[in-house]
């Protein structure tokens, strides 16, 4: 517990911490526990910013507000808000470093006016020379001028955590917590019939229940499509899915009522909780060529989330998540990068003589070994002493 006074500190996310980049919550929730003043920014659609009033601490959304209704003025007022009103009174800064790079300029001109008090980027992306990527190349330049001005950097991936360091040319050691979630971050399970309840449909009884998350773009439910096609008529594909009504809508369209589904998103709270009825979980990528670095190496929440519930995984065979299941049997991945080889590694997993105690060891190899407090604890520790004693 953090002893001193107080001290604040200050978290930005160009994400939708509700959806996507729970670990940079998590960080955000390990602070505040520690004592410290925490505050977050983040973009929380209008839609979802009552989830907001249930969190441990004061989140901001980008949406507040009649400013909220215009993009440009919106961002612009919105990094305008944080530099007048909370730059001088923090003690440090948290990013999550992901597209768009506003935040990181943020960052930069936080530490060019305040030099002593702590920089800390969040790394759930990397981007390197030479590979594809979401940003622009003057973005690109802008990041890649600035990549020693954190004073700490935290991967979310072994893996990537070497890659950034040998292909950045950074000054400091990269620190890694996984894309995992607290033991105590669990909920109780929910009464049976919650996931049907979530689904918005009654799920099939003879059939087994795969789980997927993820936004609703063209590629993916093509992808989907694909793996519908592929693999057993045993096995119903229920996937919560974020993005528009029209959106979603199409998803429907495109896959058969009766091997999957396309469920709106929910919080990830009411999913935790209702998983266990669930059989499996899937962690699939929309790619049709050679893959992103960020894809390569992505061993992403959801996959924690499964494991943290018992869910197996079935999964495509990128280096980050294969180290996993080779060493843990937490599941399945596919021989080759298509949705046919994934839909044949389901086929595979829900084939196991042993299934039925597979999720028993899931749990168990989550507890023991994967969990965020085992995962956090030495890095959260340095990071403190970062934050105690500046920069």
């Amino acid at each position: 517990m953090n002893m001193q006074k107080q001290k604040s500190v200050i978290l930005l996310s160009p994400v939708n911490i509700l959806r996507a980049s729970a670990g940079f919550y998590y960080i955000a929730n390990a602070l505040n526990e520690r004592g410290y003043c925490v505050e977050m920014f983040a973009h929380i659609p209008v839609e979802m910013m009552h989830e907001i009033n249930s969190l441990p601490f004061p989140v901001h959304s980008l949406y507040e507000g009649a400013l909220g209704k215009v993009p440009r003025i919106r961002h612009l007022a919105f990094q305008r808000k944080i530099k007048r009103n909370y730059f001088e009174k923090c003690d440090a800064l948290v990013v999550n470093f992901t597209n768009p790079v506003d935040y990181c300029k943020l960052g930069v001109e936080f530490k060019k006016h305040y030099p002593k008090k702590p920089l800390i980027h969040f790394c759930p992306e990397l981007w390197v020379p030479g590979e594809k990527t979401k940003i622009t190349d003057e973005a690109l330049d802008f990041y890649l001028g600035h990549v020693n001005t954190p004073d700490m950097l935290i991967d979310v991936e072994p893996f990537r955590a070497k890659l950034r360091s040998e292909r950045l040319g950074l000054q400091k050691p990269v620190e890694v917590i996984r894309n995992t979630l607290p033991l105590k971050s669990l909920p109780e399970f929910a009464p049976a019939g919650t996931l049907e309840k979530l689904a918005g449909r009654m799920l099939p009884k003879d059939k087994h229940i795969l789980l997927l998350t993820g936004r609703a773009t063209i590629a993916m439910v093509n992808e989907v499509k694909a793996i519908m096609d592929n693999v057993s008529e045993r096995v119903f594909i229920l996937w919560f899915a974020t993005g528009g009504d029209q959106a979603l809508a199409k998803a429907r369209d495109v896959l058969e009522r009766d091997r999957a589904h396309v469920a709106k998103s929910v919080s990830r709270f009411d999913l935790l909780s209702a998983r266990w009825e669930a059989d499996a979980g899937l962690i699939a990528y929309s790619w049709r060529s050679v893959p992103t670095l960020n894809q390569e190496y992505a061993a992403p929440s959801k996959l924690f989330e499964y494991l943290a519930t018992g869910l197996p995984i079935v999964s495509y065979g990128n280096p980050s998540v294969k180290a996993l299941t080779d060493k843990y049997g937490i599941g399945i991945c596919s021989s080759e990068e298509t949705p046919e080889a994934l839909a044949k590694a389901v086929d595979m997993l829900f084939a196991r003589h042993d299934f039925s105690s597979l999720r028993e060891q899931v749990k168990s190899v989550f507890e023991n070994e994967l969990s965020y407090e085992k995962s956090s604890k030495d890095v959260l520790e340095r990071m403190c002493s970062l934050i105690d004693n500046g920069a």
